[in-house]
């Protein structure tokens, strides 16, 4: 199940500590039943993004309540991030883009090699992935590489940050 958690305040005093503890957890509300591993979850404020096990990704609406599909595909449990204009996630070796209402996707990166499990960032009108692989990233051919591309469609992919050096085995 997909769950959201929440805090409630209250006054506990502590004797052993000699400060007023302020809090106390409530349980977790349910939104809706989910097939997924992700850690990786997303929000516009009305709906919260997911990429399910089926694969698929899908959406629920904050409050709780039946999960929708908004466009088959996408890596199994990866990430997925959202904005007005799309739900940006991972497919294969492409960055895709789908409307956040749902309906058909379209590529904004190919041939990528995404970095598993690592999320994808949306800032400022572009999303931003970490490769996995030392060798061809579009234009780029070295180490593990920050990368980014315009949330619009047919516009090449412009390293950030090179040759990255850390743990590229995530999974």
């Amino acid at each position: 199940s997909l769950a959201l958690a929440g805090c409630k305040s209250s006054n506990v005093t502590v004797p052993d500590a000699a400060a007023p503890l302020d809090m106390s957890i409530t349980a977790p509300t349910t939104l809706t039943t989910a097939q997924t591993l992700t850690n990786c979850l997303a929000t516009d404020g009305k709906f919260v993004y997911w990429s399910d096990a089926t694969p698929e990704i899908m959406r629920v609406a904050v409050a709780g309540g039946t999960a929708t599909q908004v466009v088959a595909g996408g890596d199994k449990n990866g990430c997925v991030t959202v904005d007005v204009n799309g739900v940006y996630y991972v497919e294969a070796d492409a960055i895709r883009m789908a409307p956040p209402a749902g309906g058909g996707s379209q590529a904004l990166a190919t041939g990528q090699h995404v970095l598993a499990g690592a999320p994808i960032v949306l800032h400022g009108g572009f999303v931003y992935w970490i490769t996995d692989v030392y060798g061809d990233v579009d234009a780029y051919n070295g180490m593990n590489a920050i990368v980014r591309v315009p949330t619009t469609i047919n516009n090449s992919v412009e390293v950030i940050v090179a040759d990255e050096v850390g743990d590229d085995d995530l999974d």
